[in-house]
């Protein structure tokens, strides 16, 4: 199981334009992975972090856009969302912007 502090956009990268699934409500969506991006070394954390002994490296904060249907459009919270090669991971997700085909979300990583 991958460990959410440690996650990096070169996790998410690779799987820009694939489809990933979303459970909302006990239902599935399937929506794709649009694109990830870094929010600059201004917003690095590069304090030393160490929860439970285990020491946490640094990393810019980043956001991964996903793209899903206009409708349904899921509410703002946290959803098992299910990667291609990193698995479930149970993640916060916002709504952002409907456009003319589709919705947009952010999951954002700091």
């Amino acid at each position: 199981m991958i460990d959410l502090a440690t996650l990096a956009p070169g996790h998410f990268e690779p799987l820009t334009g694939k489809s990933i699934t979303v459970t909302a409500g006990g239902e599935s969506v399937s929506m794709t992975l649009d694109n990830v991006k870094s929010l600059g070394a201004k917003t690095k954390r590069d304090s030393h972090l160490e929860i439970d002994g285990k020491v946490i490296p640094p990393r810019e904060a980043f956001v991964i856009v996903i793209e899903g249907p206009r409708e349904p459009v899921v509410d703002q919270g946290v959803y098992a969302i299910d990667f291609p090669e990193l698995g479930t991971l149970e993640l916060f997700m916002v709504p952002f912007r409907q456009d003319h085909s589709c919705m947009l979300y952010e999951i954002g990583f700091s």
